[in-house]
């Protein structure tokens, strides 16, 4: 329920109110005590007193039927931005004809228990008269998207994982992934991916699993790869990277999957790799080192 039709409803449950207290409160008649100002002014007092405390009721009462249900108004707009862009009429649901994505509503929310939209898993904050939802996880692996990643990806204040692999995406990453701080894992494998990684990506240091194999990526491998700590997973096997293996890459020191198998690195590897004790496999197979 929108602020304004609450706010509609709460002006006429005070008219009402006014109107059945003008007339007759608590058995309260001005004439049974005489015209005095007294009684009057302590007639009147009692009125609006208990006038007050009726609105409260009525108030509380109305805000605790219709829990406000709040879903960023950002983030719809991001998920408008991503169905566009990537020709959501032409998806290929994976759960039924249930939860496709429409946005005939403005105020839609995609978290709604009574029908959840396909590939999103929701965050759900709550107290006792409001309800806030947010994305938490995008999963639409092989769902048949087309197109590009839209810049507005940044507005998932709170997403923890960004799965669309398997699907038909191609130009470059937006700069703007770098401004989901919570994402934990990112899966854009098997897409048409090109170009460089933005430098933004450097601020993910929350990242667990870093899957873009099975693109057309290009450039070096950056040295700020080494800023992200928390990685235990990464791919770029099947990619045109070039360039040398930077020593930052030793930095990865929880690193436990690691593959760069045919792209066209030079050089040699840093012999240090093996002082990654968690390291059980890796690949650099397929390029000129």
């Amino acid at each position: 329920m929108s602020l304004s039709l609450i706010f509609s409803k709460i002006v006429e449950c005070r008219r009402q109110i006014y109107i059945y207290g003008h007339f007759n409160i608590i058995g309260l008649n001005i004439r049974t005590f005489g015209t005095t100002k007294i009684v009057m002014m302590t007639t009147n007092l009692i009125r609006m007193i208990v006038l007050a405390l009726a609105l409260l009721i009525c108030c509380l009462m109305l805000v605790d039927s219709n829990n406000y249900k709040y879903f960023p108004s950002t983030e719809r707009q991001a998920l408008h931005d991503l169905y566009v862009s990537t020709n959501g009429d032409e998806w290929m649901y994976q759960d039924g004809n249930q939860g496709h994505w429409n946005f005939t509503d403005p105020d839609v929310n995609p978290c709604s228990a009574s029908d959840p939209w396909q590939g999103l898993n929701c965050a759900v904050v709550s107290s006792d008269s409001s309800t806030y939802y947010f994305i938490s996880e995008i999963l639409l692996s092989n769902y048949n998207l087309r197109g590009t990643i839209p810049e507005s990806i940044g507005n998932f204040s709170e997403v923890c994982c960004l799965n669309l692999s398997f699907n038909k995406l191609n130009g470059s990453l937006p700069t703007t992934i770098g401004e989901l701080i919570s994402l934990e894992k990112i899966n854009l494998f098997n897409n048409t991916l090109t170009g460089t990684l933005p430098y933004s990506m450097m601020n993910l240091i929350r990242l667990k699993l870093l899957e873009l194999g099975y693109n057309q990526l290009s450039g070096s491998i950056p040295a700020w790869i080494g800023n992200l700590t928390s990685l235990e997973s990464l791919y770029f096997h099947y990619n045109y990277l070039n360039g040398t293996v930077p020593k930052s890459l030793l930095n990865l020191t929880s690193l436990i999957n690691l593959g760069f198998e045919f792209n066209h690195l030079t050089g040699s590897l840093p012999a240090e790799i093996g002082e990654l004790n968690l390291l059980t496999e890796f690949s650099f197979y397929g390029n000129h080192l």
